[in-house]
Protein backbone atom coordinates (compact mmCIF):
# COMPACT_ATOMS: atom_id res chain seq x y z
CA UNK A 1 0.00 0.00 0.00
CA UNK A 2 1.18 3.58 -0.96
CA UNK A 3 0.95 6.64 1.27
CA UNK A 4 0.85 9.74 0.92
CA UNK A 5 1.53 12.29 4.10
CA UNK A 6 0.20 15.58 3.70
CA UNK A 7 1.99 17.67 6.35
CA UNK A 8 0.70 21.13 6.54
CA UNK A 9 -1.45 23.43 8.44
CA UNK A 10 -3.35 26.08 6.97
CA UNK A 11 -3.93 29.50 8.69
CA UNK A 12 -2.33 32.24 10.53
CA UNK A 13 -0.40 31.27 13.96
CA UNK A 14 -0.45 34.57 16.06
CA UNK A 15 1.55 34.28 19.23
CA UNK A 16 -0.34 36.21 22.07
CA UNK A 17 1.25 39.16 23.48
CA UNK A 18 1.38 37.90 27.29
CA UNK A 19 3.48 34.98 25.98
CA UNK A 20 6.03 37.60 23.99
CA UNK A 21 6.28 39.51 26.86
CA UNK A 22 7.61 36.59 28.66
CA UNK A 23 10.03 35.28 26.27
CA UNK A 24 14.10 37.02 26.44
CA UNK A 25 15.61 38.99 24.05
CA UNK A 26 17.50 36.09 21.94
CA UNK A 27 15.40 32.76 21.35
CA UNK A 28 15.20 29.99 19.31
CA UNK A 29 12.20 29.05 17.66
CA UNK A 30 11.17 25.59 16.01
CA UNK A 31 7.84 23.62 15.50
CA UNK A 32 6.51 20.53 14.01
CA UNK A 33 6.36 20.32 10.13
CA UNK A 34 3.07 21.27 9.30
CA UNK A 35 3.59 24.38 11.25
CA UNK A 36 7.08 25.13 9.25
CA UNK A 37 5.33 27.48 6.84
CA UNK A 38 4.25 30.16 9.65
CA UNK A 39 7.41 29.96 11.24
CA UNK A 40 8.54 33.08 9.29
CA UNK A 41 5.55 35.16 10.13
CA UNK A 42 5.67 34.20 13.66
CA UNK A 43 9.50 34.93 13.38
CA UNK A 44 8.89 38.58 12.04
CA UNK A 45 6.24 38.93 14.56
CA UNK A 46 8.81 38.38 17.38
CA UNK A 47 11.13 40.48 15.66
CA UNK A 48 9.27 43.49 15.49
CA UNK A 49 8.80 42.81 19.58
CA UNK A 50 12.36 43.46 19.62
CA UNK A 51 13.51 39.61 19.90
CA UNK A 52 16.58 38.23 18.46
CA UNK A 53 15.15 35.00 16.67
CA UNK A 54 17.48 32.06 15.60
CA UNK A 55 15.58 29.33 13.64
CA UNK A 56 16.31 25.56 14.49
CA UNK A 57 17.72 23.14 11.88
CA UNK A 58 17.95 19.34 13.18
CA UNK A 59 20.05 16.87 11.72
CA UNK A 60 17.23 14.89 10.19
CA UNK A 61 15.24 17.76 8.84
CA UNK A 62 14.13 19.03 5.95
CA UNK A 63 12.59 22.79 6.56
CA UNK A 64 14.13 25.26 8.52
CA UNK A 65 12.76 25.63 11.90
CA UNK A 66 11.28 21.80 12.05
CA UNK A 67 12.09 19.49 14.99
CA UNK A 68 12.02 16.10 15.02
CA UNK A 69 11.37 14.21 18.14
CA UNK A 70 14.53 12.47 18.52
CA UNK A 71 16.42 15.96 17.66
CA UNK A 72 18.89 15.85 21.12
CA UNK A 73 22.03 17.72 19.50
CA UNK A 74 24.04 20.07 22.10
CA UNK A 75 25.39 21.65 19.85
CA UNK A 76 22.19 23.16 18.32
CA UNK A 77 21.51 24.82 21.98
CA UNK A 78 19.94 27.99 22.02
CA UNK A 79 21.74 30.89 24.88
CA UNK A 80 18.15 32.06 25.87
CA UNK A 81 15.31 30.17 25.52
CA UNK A 82 13.58 27.96 23.02
CA UNK A 83 9.87 28.68 22.08
CA UNK A 84 8.59 25.47 20.10
CA UNK A 85 5.11 25.51 18.00
CA UNK A 86 3.18 23.00 17.86
CA UNK A 87 0.92 20.29 19.74
CA UNK A 88 1.69 17.97 22.36
CA UNK A 89 4.62 17.80 25.14
CA UNK A 90 6.40 15.53 23.20
CA UNK A 91 8.74 17.34 20.70
CA UNK A 92 9.71 20.01 23.32
CA UNK A 93 10.49 17.94 26.03
CA UNK A 94 13.54 16.94 24.12
CA UNK A 95 14.97 20.14 24.43
CA UNK A 96 15.26 19.68 28.21
CA UNK A 97 17.99 17.33 27.85
CA UNK A 98 21.45 18.76 29.07
CA UNK A 99 20.15 22.21 28.78
CA UNK A 100 19.39 24.51 31.40
CA UNK A 101 17.64 27.22 29.30
CA UNK A 102 14.14 27.13 29.52
CA UNK A 103 11.16 26.06 27.10
CA UNK A 104 8.44 27.88 25.81
CA UNK A 105 5.36 26.05 24.10
CA UNK A 106 2.50 27.25 22.34
CA UNK A 107 -0.37 25.29 21.02
CA UNK A 108 -1.86 26.91 18.13
CA UNK A 109 -5.13 24.83 18.43
CA UNK A 110 -5.95 24.81 21.83
CA UNK A 111 -4.13 28.63 22.45
CA UNK A 112 -2.59 27.25 25.27
CA UNK A 113 1.19 28.40 26.60
CA UNK A 114 3.28 26.58 29.07
CA UNK A 115 7.04 27.17 30.38
CA UNK A 116 8.96 23.68 30.73
CA UNK A 117 11.86 23.46 32.49
CA UNK A 118 13.97 20.91 34.41
CA UNK A 119 11.96 19.49 36.81
CA UNK A 120 9.14 18.43 33.33
CA UNK A 121 12.12 15.94 32.80
CA UNK A 122 12.17 14.52 36.41
CA UNK A 123 9.84 11.84 35.78
CA UNK A 124 11.21 11.18 32.47
CA UNK A 125 14.79 10.23 33.77
CA UNK A 126 13.73 8.79 36.94
CA UNK A 127 12.04 6.30 35.21
CA UNK A 128 15.12 6.10 33.26
CA UNK A 129 17.15 5.10 36.10
CA UNK A 130 14.37 2.51 37.41
CA UNK A 131 14.46 0.74 33.38
CA UNK A 132 18.43 0.52 33.74
CA UNK A 133 18.06 -1.52 36.96
CA UNK A 134 15.34 -3.62 35.59
CA UNK A 135 17.75 -4.58 32.34
CA UNK A 136 20.73 -5.62 34.85
CA UNK A 137 18.46 -8.01 37.28
CA UNK A 138 16.85 -9.06 33.92
CA UNK A 139 17.46 -12.98 33.18
CA UNK A 140 15.62 -12.68 29.62
CA UNK A 141 16.02 -9.36 27.61
CA UNK A 142 14.29 -8.45 23.55
CA UNK A 143 16.69 -6.37 21.91
CA UNK A 144 14.55 -3.81 19.48
CA UNK A 145 16.08 -3.69 16.29
CA UNK A 146 14.55 -1.86 12.89
CA UNK A 147 14.79 -1.55 9.12
CA UNK A 148 14.55 1.88 8.77
CA UNK A 149 17.45 3.54 7.31
CA UNK A 150 19.20 5.79 9.24
CA UNK A 151 17.89 3.99 12.54
CA UNK A 152 19.41 1.06 11.83
CA UNK A 153 21.71 -0.69 14.23
CA UNK A 154 21.35 -4.37 13.37
CA UNK A 155 24.90 -5.60 13.79
CA UNK A 156 24.97 -3.62 17.15
CA UNK A 157 22.02 -5.67 18.19
CA UNK A 158 23.44 -8.70 17.30
CA UNK A 159 26.64 -7.79 19.19
CA UNK A 160 24.94 -6.71 21.89
CA UNK A 161 22.78 -10.40 22.01
CA UNK A 162 26.28 -12.55 21.74
CA UNK A 163 27.41 -10.49 24.82
CA UNK A 164 24.34 -10.88 26.75
CA UNK A 165 24.74 -14.68 25.92
CA UNK A 166 27.83 -14.43 27.77
CA UNK A 167 26.76 -12.89 30.60
CA UNK A 168 24.30 -15.55 31.14
CA UNK A 169 21.10 -13.38 29.77
CA UNK A 170 18.77 -14.51 27.27
CA UNK A 171 18.86 -12.76 24.61
CA UNK A 172 16.21 -12.06 21.73
CA UNK A 173 16.30 -9.72 18.66
CA UNK A 174 12.95 -8.37 17.64
CA UNK A 175 13.46 -6.98 14.12
CA UNK A 176 10.31 -4.86 12.67
CA UNK A 177 10.50 -1.50 10.29
CA UNK A 178 8.26 0.43 12.53
CA UNK A 179 8.15 -0.54 16.05
CA UNK A 180 4.78 -1.22 17.21
CA UNK A 181 5.24 -0.64 21.00
CA UNK A 182 1.80 -2.00 22.10
CA UNK A 183 2.95 -4.98 20.76
CA UNK A 184 5.60 -5.83 23.28
CA UNK A 185 3.30 -6.81 25.57
CA UNK A 186 2.91 -10.16 23.64
CA UNK A 187 6.02 -11.24 25.36
CA UNK A 188 5.47 -11.08 28.82
CA UNK A 189 8.75 -13.45 29.11
CA UNK A 190 10.68 -10.37 28.40
CA UNK A 191 12.14 -8.68 31.58
CA UNK A 192 13.76 -5.66 29.83
CA UNK A 193 14.32 -4.40 26.61
CA UNK A 194 16.95 -2.45 24.45
CA UNK A 195 16.27 0.34 22.23
CA UNK A 196 18.47 0.62 19.19
CA UNK A 197 16.39 2.81 17.39
CA UNK A 198 15.04 6.40 18.01
CA UNK A 199 16.45 6.95 21.30
CA UNK A 200 12.81 8.68 22.43
CA UNK A 201 11.23 5.35 22.28
CA UNK A 202 11.77 4.63 25.67
CA UNK A 203 9.68 7.54 26.59
CA UNK A 204 6.13 6.38 24.68
CA UNK A 205 6.01 2.85 26.74
CA UNK A 206 5.43 1.74 30.58
CA UNK A 207 7.73 -1.13 29.41
CA UNK A 208 10.66 -1.48 31.38
CA UNK A 209 13.25 -0.60 28.23
CA UNK A 210 16.56 1.33 28.44
CA UNK A 211 18.68 2.57 24.75
CA UNK A 212 21.64 0.72 23.98
CA UNK A 213 24.20 3.76 24.21
CA UNK A 214 22.90 4.28 27.72
CA UNK A 215 24.16 0.85 28.93
CA UNK A 216 27.54 0.88 31.37
CA UNK A 217 30.79 0.34 29.74
CA UNK A 218 31.38 -3.06 30.89
CA UNK A 219 28.74 -4.13 27.64
CA UNK A 220 29.64 -1.31 25.66
CA UNK A 221 33.27 -1.23 25.40
CA UNK A 222 34.16 -1.40 21.76
CA UNK A 223 30.56 -1.01 20.57
CA UNK A 224 29.83 0.97 16.86
CA UNK A 225 26.64 2.59 16.65
CA UNK A 226 24.65 5.18 15.20
CA UNK A 227 22.79 7.65 17.90
CA UNK A 228 19.71 8.43 15.57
Amino acid sequence: MKLFHITTYEGDIILPQQLIEQLPKTLMLMGTVQFTKQLPAIRKQLEQAGKKVILFQGVHDEHAGQMLGCDIFPEKRAKEAYLYVGDGLFHPTALLYDNDQPVYYYNPFSEETVKLTQKDLRDVLNKRKASMARFYAAEKVGILVTTKPGQNNMKAGMELKKRLNDKEKEAYVFLEETLNIQQLENFPFIDCWVNTACPRIVEDTNQAMVNLWDLRDDIMKGFSIKVV
